[in-house]
């Protein structure tokens, strides 16, 4: 039982917890910093629940599906699949018990719009890691790919609130900021594993240092431009300013990831100097947004 636990990868549950951006985005935007009411909390944590059990569905299609992998892997041999300590037939019932509970009941509790962006985030676990298709092994598409998890769970969070898309240049921003992690993920993997990075992840062959730096300068670049844009579009100047207090995190993540093996983005985030950059910068683009919203309009 304990191997079975093991897969499902249940401490992950911060990245779940990531809607709460989405969900930020709509208190702040359209709700414009008003209380919410009991049952949008309530709902909120139904939301996280149904979004944590599509995402440990998407665990165990990895646990799965990278087991030949993450034999080369030091960190990752261990893992019940790949040790041969969890049965692959197990971990698919409860993949499937685990997919048709959760989208019921968004089917079934919430509007239209949450539960295609619920449906949208299983299918992106699949075609990540399944073969034929499976991105996660080709260069640029694994991360690109990978990174539209981010505004999918913008989505989540935001749409429990009302049947309705962010703007496109929200979500293309959020994207860009996910791409930027996952390209820095993808760079300390090589730097780390050196002449196994091939055999642990297919992408990592044809990727260069140098590919994968420029990917997170232009990520970033993409991330201002996109934000910017949807600043200007809704009359936004404060959260465009607050927008560049980001630039001490990207600065901090973009070295660090040069320089040593890092965590997942989501627990690299949470860990010292990284954590109080984007932290900093998180306070200052709240108040820009409320600077906005409340003192000047």
């Amino acid at each position: 039982m304990k191997n079975y636990l093991k897969a499902l990868r249940l401490s992950r549950w911060p990245r779940s917890a990531s809607i709460i951006v989405g969900t930020g985005a709509y208190w702040a935007l359209v709700m414009r910093f008003s209380i919410p009411s009991i049952h949008q909390i309530a709902m909120f944590f139904l939301a996280f629940l149904l979004t944590w059990g599509i995402s440990t569905a998407n665990y165990i299609i990895n646990e799965i599906a990278d087991a030949p992998y993450d034999v080369h892997y030091p960190d990752k041999a261990s893992r019940p699949v790949a040790s041969g300590k969890a049965r692959e037939d197990v971990l698919l019932i409860i993949f499937f018990i685990l997919s048709i509970l959760s989208l019921s009941l968004a089917h079934l509790v919430f509007n239209w719009v949450f539960f295609v962006a619920l449906s949208s985030l299983l299918l992106a676990g699949i075609f990540y890691n399944v073969k034929p298709i499976r991105l996660k092994d080709r260069p640029f598409a694994d991360s690109i790919f990978e990174s539209i998890n981010n505004p999918i769970r913008f989505t989540i969070g935001w749409s429990f609130l009302a049947p309705s898309f962010p703007d496109p240049y929200l979500l293309l921003s959020w994207w860009a900021f996910g791409n930027f992690l996952m390209a820095g993920k993808r760079l300390s993997e090589k730097l780390y594993l050196k002449e196994a990075a091939e055999k642990y992840r297919r992408s990592l062959r044809f990727y260069t240092l140098k590919s994968l730096k420029t990917m997170m300068v232009v990520s970033a670049l993409f991330f201002f431009l996109f934000i910017w844009i949807f600043c200007w579009r809704h009359k936004l100047p404060f959260t465009a300013i607050a927008s560049l207090f980001s630039l001490p995190f990207f600065y901090k993540y973009y070295i660090s990831s040069s320089q040593k093996a890092m965590d997942e983005p989501e627990r690299a985030i949470v860990k010292g100097s990284l954590l109080i950059s984007f932290g900093l910068f998180s306070i200052i683009l709240i108040l820009g947004i409320y600077a906005d919203l409340t003192l000047f309009k």
